[in-house]
């Protein structure tokens, strides 16, 4: 087998395996009546500690300003989460989980965070430093080289 099939085998390979991971956790939070951005909107609240912004949630998951915002209102109705506005910032607002916020994300997003935790265990901690080094180089690359087809292509539309 040549390089460039092996390559194109490996990237269909590494797409599907990145597309099965967040399959997982999709699968998760919908079989447990959540969105995917409500999952990670719990998920970053258990894993920096209450009192995290609408912002950083924006920055960590990527999602929109919009998307961060319709999922906290539903929660807020829910009454699982309490938004407060960030001192010294009117216009963001930090979110601290309810009572039975804590409860459910006691109940469905700890277990999951130590699921993760536990994944991890099969590997010594050179492997994991590797695998991230080579993801996140990996990501970097992509990032550049897709960013010069868009900058091409915004060229050619003018």
């Amino acid at each position: 087998m040549n390089r460039e099939k092996m390559e194109e085998d490996l990237l269909r390979s590494f797409n599907q395996l990145s597309k099965e991971t967040n399959v997982i956790y999709h699968n998760y939070a919908a079989a447990n009546g959540m969105s995917d951005a409500t999952f990670w909107i719990l998920y970053t609240i258990c894993y920096y500690g209450e009192g995290v912004t609408q912002k950083t949630i924006c920055e960590e998951w990527f999602y929109s300003a919009q998307t961060v915002n319709s999922s906290l209102k539903l929660l807020e109705k829910k009454n699982l989460i309490e938004l407060r506005l960030a001192p010294g910032n009117k216009k963001n607002k930090q979110i601290f989980l309810t009572e039975e916020g804590k409860d459910m994300t006691n109940r469905l997003i700890v277990p999951v965070i130590e699921a993760e935790k536990l994944s991890f265990d099969a590997f010594d901690i050179q492997e994991l430093k590797k695998m991230f080094r080579l993801s996140f180089e990996h990501v970097k690359q992509l990032e550049k080289l897709v960013g010069k087809i868009s900058d091409n292509s915004k060229g050619e539309d003018e």
